[in-house]
């Protein structure tokens, strides 16, 4: 199965040209779908979510998405799936999604970081992608000052379920990927630290994708 991952489209997703998005069999996207959490932002990512051939279409919330915090987020996907702290089963792939993060120390853009403890403890054993908003403490969540600011219930969550993948997004700058003898971690946020997407025309960080066998 081919799969494409992005994250972090805070509200651009519906300027973004379809053709730029690899088309794949399983396209996962990693949460702060809004700038502002509007439920307007969010139906235009779904209406652009319409556009996109991919066969599977998986999204979870993130820290800017408060306006899923009241759960409509199930019924306003239609051109998705929508994952909030649960499991799904595509082509016998197992996947969890959960917009968990560690934003809790700031006043804005909070969403879903409150009970992150609670949330990291309902991940599952045996998964093959874990497939949260926020990543794991120490582990491509590394600011340009330096400073890391990932999850520590997040990675605890993934040392104790050893998903062969764990997909995230949320520090734009620590894009990339990272493998331990367990775990194949991919940061996947598409803009930069300063929220820039494009770049010639291009997409600022390219879309990840890879084959799961």
């Amino acid at each position: 199965m081919k799969i494409v991952a992005i994250s972090d489209l805070q509200g651009q997703g519906p300027k973004i040209n379809p053709r730029l998005i690899p088309t794949g069999d399983l396209l996962l996207i990693a949460g702060d779908l809004t700038t502002w959490g509007k439920e307007e932002e969010l139906k235009a990512c779904n209406k652009w979510l319409g556009l996109l051939p991919h066969t599977h279409k998986l999204v979870i919330g993130g820290n800017h998405d408060n306006s899923l915090e009241n759960g409509i987020g199930k019924k306003l996907f239609t051109n998705a799936i929508y994952l909030e702290n649960e499991l799904i089963e595509i082509e016998g792939i197992k996947i969890w999604g959960s917009p968990v993060n560690e934003m809790n120390n700031i006043f804005w853009f909070r969403a879903f970081a409150n009970n992150q403890q609670e949330l990291c403890e309902m991940i599952p054993k045996g998964l093959d992608i874990l497939l949260t908003h926020g990543g794991p403490y120490m582990i491509l969540d590394k600011l340009v000052t330096g400073e890391h600011v990932g999850s520590k219930p997040i990675l605890e969550a993934v040392i104790r379920a050893k998903p062969k993948y764990h997909i995230f997004g949320h520090i734009h700058e620590s894009y990339g990927r990272y493998v331990d003898k367990n775990t194949i971690y991919l940061n996947v946020a598409t803009p930069d630290e300063s929220n820039n997407f494009f770049r010639n025309s291009k997409l600022l960080h390219e879309p990840v994708i890879f084959e799961f066998k």
